[in-house]
Formats: structure tokens, sequence, C-alpha cells
């Protein structure tokens, strides 16, 4: 939860209460004074704040926040295209906006809570409207979309280590542009990160290091643990926040059992030729080539480079992760040339795991096969969660209130409909979407807390079980 004061608390369920918003906007770069737009200037703007899961992932949540925003522009100052115009130059993609919401909690005294920071796209002013529209992305968004960086091999290793090493490799800053609020110190004896993309690499950690990563109302990206839960004491109540009775939502009823594999990967001994590139073009001078795929991934070590075909030619520095290859190649040579590259190396092999399918036909399993998860407990543990998942009848509820900007993503709160006589219940919201156009509305997506929490089959007494909460990991 954001920290607020009580007079925030008692304000934000008032049955009557004033929002205003703000935006800056560094149109002059990030390190100069911005630009400071009201409500006189602002006509609207929404705020997505989103870890929704992947479907095939159910407890995988990656967040992804987005902003859009509407200025006003009857004078044609916001236009991107105006040459007369005070901004004409400035409104461009990648331009910093941070937006706020200052909610009264006394006669003309307002507190802020921070609502991101989101970097802009293209901006919009078709001739039909009298406002300009720009839709914004937050930084965990736009590094998602980036390749997975060259990173070396993790040997005897945590998945907490892995994903630092990956945060490092996009520049990212610790305690500064992320925080860990989980341990995630589930062994990698011998790892890597599959996949193309960034969220790939995030894909798989959250799901090995059972944890949800998510941006915070300051921009900053969090981790936490699924595991352990983060308490608000600000609740839902159907008087003072619901608006909407709740829908339920069961994705994954489709599924009736899971299955966790774990598997101890080792380096194969026989060497094989893992690059091949035919036709290299190389220049007099130094030529440097990077991001050269290997032909099967990943790849544990290169043993040996060669370059054939030509004349003049050395191999001053090379560097490898597990998908690809960089390499600095100079010529003595005058003229250009039509080399050969070839790279050799060992790979990796991942035991083989058999399943246990499940012994009803009605039964459809869901498999998990993370590279990460190498260790049998850590799959206990995550398998013990995930069945829980499958079979609580209620995982996710859908819902429109009145808005707590105050709330964070994946903070449990206390939540009941008297609207629908439905008892209290405990939730973690995944998704809000906030509405401000001088008065302030908000759809929210949430998880049931029980949905997550770990039940054991207990033994009884002979040929009776009981499933039991645990006690905590």
């Amino acid at each position: 939860m954001y920290p607020v004061s009580s007079a925030f608390k008692a304000a934000v369920n008032a049955p009557q209460r004033y929002f205003k918003g703000v935006a800056k906007i560094y149109l002059d770069g990030e390190d100069h004074p911005p630009l400071i737009l009201t409500d006189n200037e602002i006509s609207s703007f929404t705020v997505l704040e989103d870890m929704a899961s992947n479907s095939q992932l159910p407890l995988s949540f990656i967040g992804a926040n987005e902003l859009t925003i509407s200025i006003k522009n009857e004078g044609g100052e916001f236009s991107p295209h105006n040459e007369d115009g005070p901004h004409f130059g400035k409104l461009v993609p990648e331009v910093l906006i941070e937006v706020f919401l200052y909610l009264e909690i006394a006669p003309d005294s307002f507190e802020e809570i921070p609502m991101g920071r989101y970097w802009t796209g293209e901006w919009k002013a078709p001739y039909s409207s009298l406002t300009t529209t720009v839709t914004c992305y937050d930084m965990l968004y736009k590094i998602k979309q980036l390749p997975i960086p060259q990173l070396p091999i993790f040997f005897r290793k945590r998945v907490r280590d892995v994903l630092k090493a990956l945060f490092h490799a996009l520049g990212l800053v610790e305690n500064v542009d992320y925080v860990l609020q989980a341990s995630l110190l589930q062994p990698v004896s011998l790892g890597w990160l599959d996949g193309q993309r960034v969220y790939d690499a995030l894909e798989e950690i959250t799901v090995a290091g059972a944890c949800v990563i998510g941006v915070d109302k300051q921009g900053k990206i969090f981790v936490r643990s699924i595991y352990t839960f983060v308490e608000n004491d600000m609740p839902l109540t159907g008087h003072e926040q619901v608006i909407a009775p709740e829908t339920e939502l069961n994705y994954l009823k489709a599924f009736t059992t899971a299955e966790v594999l774990f598997k101890i990967p080792s380096i194969r001994t026989n060497v094989t030729e893992v690059l091949s590139v035919s036709s290299l073009t190389i220049r007099p001078g130094l030529n440097e080539f990077t991001g050269l795929v290997f032909n099967t991934t990943p790849v544990a070590a290169v043993t040996n480079i060669a370059v054939t075909g030509g004349r003049g030619i050395t191999i001053e520095e090379a560097s490898t992760g597990t998908r690809f290859l960089n390499v600095q190649i100079r010529s003595t040579h005058t003229q250009t040339q039509e080399v050969r590259l070839e790279a050799y190396g060992h790979l990796f092999a991942r035991a083989d795991t058999n399943v246990a399918f499940p012994a009803k036909a009605t039964d459809k399993m869901l498999i998990i096969d993370n590279s990460l998860i190498q260790d049998r407990q850590v799959a206990l543990e995550y398998k013990a969660v995930l069945q829980n998942f499958l079979d609580t009848p209620t995982t996710q509820i859908l819902t429109e209130i009145r808005g707590n900007p105050a709330i964070e993503l994946f903070d449990v709160i206390s939540y009941e409909n008297p609207y629908d006589y439905l008892p209290q219940k405990d939730i973690l919201p995944i998704r809000f979407y906030y509405t401000y156009d001088g008065a302030l509305s908000c759809q929210m997506q949430a998880i049931t807390k029980e949905s997550l929490v770990i039940h054991d089959w207990v033994y009884m007494s002979p040929g009776l079980y009981a499933r039991a909460l645990r006690g905590g990991i």
C-alpha cells in the first residue's frame, strides 16, 4: 500500500470526495523542469495498472502499466505538427510523463498519490477534436519488448541471482529502478534463460521463483513472492467502494490437475558444431559482428571458433552467451572477402522426467516444464499452490469500484459485496483501470487469497485423508 494519512483513508471512502489531477511532462528532457498541467489543461486520463497472468501459466504475474492522457488543445499548442506552437519539435515519443491524483482531505487541503512514470508513444491531435491524446508506457513495458541480453551460464546460483543478472544487463540498479521484496532462494545448479524477448525470461523467472513482477506507484519495479502476502488495512466494501456486483472469472477450469517437472541439467561431453555462417563479408580493418545466433540453443560453452576461406584474417575478441556469439575479426588484406565462420562447443542436456498422467480420462493436466526448476522440493511447493488454484471454485473476480489509488497491485485487501449477499473475502488485485475526468472511477480484477494458499493432504486415519492449510513456506 502506498503510505497515506488516516485523513486520506477517511476521505477516499466518504460519500462525496474531490480529486484533482496533475501531469508533469518533461518536454525538455528528464534533467530539466517539467511542464506542469492541471485540470485546466487536462481533459481526462486513464491509468491501467496490470499484472494479469498468462492463461497457460496461471501463477506467472508480470506487470505492464499504461497511461492515456487527453490534453485540451483548442489553440493548437499541443498539435505536434504546428510549427508555430510553443512545443513544436518536443511532442515526440519517449518523453517522460508523471501523473498524480490529489484528494481533498480537509477544506483546501490535498494529499498527493503518484500514479506512475510513463514514456510517450505517438501524439495524436486530429483536426476533428479539441484535444491531443497520447498513450504512454512504463519502464517494465518497455524492457519486456527487448531481446534477452547476453548472459553467462548460472552455476550454483539462486533464482535471485538470475533475476539480478538480467536486470543488471538491462542497466537497472537495485533499490533505484527495482526492489526485491522476495528472497527467491530456489537453487539453480546449472541454468540459463530461454526465449527471445525479456518477457520470455521474466516469465521463466516468475514461475521458477514463484513470484510476481510489477511496477509501483512511483514507477519502480517490485518483485514479490506468491507465498508471502502483504496485508492492506484499507478494505473495499459495498457501501463505501463497490459500485457493481462482482463477476466471477474462472479462466482455467479446463484444467483439473497440475504437474510441475524438475530436471537437473548437465553439459554434454561431446563437441558439436553450434554455429555455421557460410558467407560472411569481411572488409579491411576491424569487423564487428554481434548477435550471431547459434544453430542449436542453449550452448553451454564454445571451445573453438574458426574462419576459413580468407587471407590475413585474425579473430581479435569473442564473447558468447547461451544463445548467440559476438566476435571481432580483423583483416589485413586490402580487399573485401567472403569467408566461412564456424564455432564448436558443448550443449546442455536435461534428464528426462516421467509425467504421471491423470488416472481419469476426464482430467486435463497442466504441465509446468521450466529449466530453472531444478529442485524436487521447489517443484512440490509450486505444484501444491498451483493445484490449490485449480481446485478453488472462484479464483478471480471482476468488479467496478469507486477507486482507492493508495491500494497497490498484489496487496491483500478485505473485500465485501453486500449487494450480492456475499461474505467477506480476502483478495489480491491484479488489475486496476482508473478513469479520471474530474471524478475518479475504477474497474478492478483480483484473485482470491484462498486460491493461493497452499493445502496439503494430511493423514487422519487408515483410509482417511484431509486437505489442511499449510503453515507457510
